[in-house]
């Protein structure tokens, strides 16, 4: 057998032994995904006028608008925006108010325009930095949005409100967008500095959304709820895209927090439902949450970072439900998913299956490894974003000259199925030798009064690094940093034992609840007068 050790080549195959998937990155079409955001939306519209495209409470009251009615109202957005002189044709949505923004959204897109989620609670200089950054053309807000300081946001700032309000007839054009034309500018999820700005594709965003939503068991009219942020990747092409490629209806919550999402799982009766794993730990916590409450849900998606997998299975037994997981990126929306047929290891324990229509690998220093070894996972293919946006407004893409993306994420690939180790970032290197946090993690998490663990690095002047670990604690519990001490030290090598312990009452987080991990080791790293540690969140 000749070695493939190197990275492939666009159309190679597999061969045996080696961290190699080529899953249908050539750009062929079998989903049809060659098409526009408004292409599909039309076209559901058309189809299903009276489904129900948006469901959600307010107050005791079960509210819904049809895709007949959600296209009217994006028709006159759409015409709106289509009277102004926009240059770039990026608008900007600020606001956290659910169904105005999937009117602003899918107005935007009948106009032409590529969207540009902006982060919510960010001061006026930063959102006019951000605005700068990508060049957005218009600021539209949804919902309830104070701004102190408008004059500071170029070039304009009006509601979606007044769009509708001034919208005209929708009148057939010629100048449409295409489907590799830019749909989704997404600020990637850094905390520190300025983040990148990365470029998903109409046909990245539909295609990520329709294999997400038929890995999760979603079919036509399927009713999901994801309340990740609309300014989140997971919340637009996991949650909004996902219903309109399936004609399904997206239930809206008001509020990211469990008890809302609960009672809305209980009216509005979703059967997909996508949570990030803070989210799990927080509905556990509630009293008087039952299985019956979930009788609708086929399955729970969980993803944003790793699982804890002693979540899952308190989740699965209480609430009589299948959880798979997921996992992607900004860059690359929705790559892999367990299945609800895959044995429970698999299906709760891994990454599971890479979704179609892009080409995997694992790599270190450019070159292949062998199936099970630990490396980056690399990604190519139509359903990655196009690059990222650099300050001339324009896309760089970082692919190599084979089309490969590095993810800076640290996997191994079995028989098809991916496992998460670290991030590259967030990997200790301890006397030459890398631990992986996650792996120490899961460990610590399955002592009883564990609620919530993340470990990480601190420096060592002999060691170079040395893995210590924060501990949020089940309300009541009394452990001390001797018991976890002495627990782990029954589990684990003496190397990957934590040197010291922190209890926390809480992480601090971004807006899908991952903790920033630079933020929290810089200040317990302050607190135990050790200098910050490298790396970025």
């Amino acid at each position: 057998m000749t070695e493939l050790c190197r990275l492939p080549e666009l159309g190679e195959s597999a061969r045996p032994g080696w961290s190699y998937l080529p899953h249908g990155a050539v750009d062929h079409n079998p989903t049809g995904t060659a098409r526009t955001v408004d292409d599909w939306f039309s076209d559901v519209a058309r189809r299903h006028p009276a489904r129900v495209a948006i469901s959600w409470l307010d107050g005791t009251t079960v509210c819904k608008l049809t895709w007949g009615e959600l296209f009217a109202r994006a028709t006159s957005v759409g015409a709106a925006l289509r009277d102004r002189p926009l240059r770039h044709r990026r608008v900007g949505l600020l606001g956290r108010e659910r169904v105005s923004w999937m009117v602003a959204m899918y107005g935007a897109a009948r106009a032409g325009c590529a969207v540009v989620p902006m982060p919510s609670g960010e001061t006026a200089e930063g959102l006019a930095a951000r605005g700068a950054q990508v060049g957005i053309d218009l600021l539209v807000t949804v919902g309830e949005v104070p701004i102190a300081d408008s004059t500071l946001l170029v070039p304009e700032v009006v509601s979606v409100g007044e769009l509708e309000n001034v919208g005209v007839g929708f009148r057939d054009h010629s100048d449409g967008a295409h489907a590799d034309d830019p749909f989704l500018l997404q600020f990637t999820s850094g905390t520190t500095g300025q983040p990148k700005v990365a470029v998903l594709s109409h046909r990245a965003v539909l295609g990520s959304a329709r294999h997400y939503a038929a890995a999760a068991g979603a079919t036509d009219g399927a009713v999901l709820l994801n309340p990740l942020p609309l300014e989140h990747v997971g919340g637009v092409v996991g949650g909004v895209m996902s219903a309109l490629m399936t004609a399904g209806t997206y239930v809206a919550v008001e509020r990211i927090d469990p008890r809302s999402t609960v009672e809305a799982i209980r009216r509005l009766r979703p059967g997909i439902v996508g949570i990030v794993p803070t989210m799990v730990i927080d509905i556990l916590s509630l009293d008087g949450v039952v299985a019956d409450d979930f009788a609708s849900v086929a399955a729970v998606v969980g993803g944003a970072t790793s699982v804890d997998p002693v979540l899952i299975d308190s989740l699965e037994e209480r609430l009589d439900t299948r959880f798979l997981v997921a996992y992607g990126q900004s860059e690359a929306p929705c790559m892999t998913m367990s299945s609800p047929d895959d044995p429970p290891y698999e299906r709760t324990r891994t990454l599971g299956r890479p979704l179609p229509e892009r080409d995997y690998c694992v790599s270190a220093d450019g070159r292949l490894v062998e199936e099970g070894t630990v490396g980056e996972l690399c990604v190519r293919g139509p359903l990655i974003m196009s690059g990222y946006l650099d300050s001339s407004g324009q896309t760089v893409s970082v692919c190599d000259e084979h089309g490969w993306m590095r993810t800076g994420d640290l996997c191994s690939m079995s028989q098809g199925v991916v496992t998460f180790h670290s991030r590259i970032r967030e990997v200790v290197i301890r006397g030459g030798e890398n631990l992986y946090p996650a792996e120490i993690e899961s460990v610590i998490a399955r002592m009883a009064g564990v609620e919530e663990v993340v470990v990480f690095g601190m420096p060592d002047p002999r060691l170079g690094e040395q893995p210590v670990a924060a501990v949020r604690l089940v309300p009541g519990s009394t452990i001390t940093d001797t018991d976890l001490a002495e627990y782990v030290s029954a589990c684990l090598p003496r190397q990957k034992q934590p040197t010291r312990w922190f209890l926390v009452e809480d992480f601090p987080r971004t807006s899908t609840g991952k903790v920033r991990r630079l933020a929290l080791a810089g200040q317990l790293g302050r607190r135990d007068g050790q200098p910050v540690v490298r790396g970025q969140d």
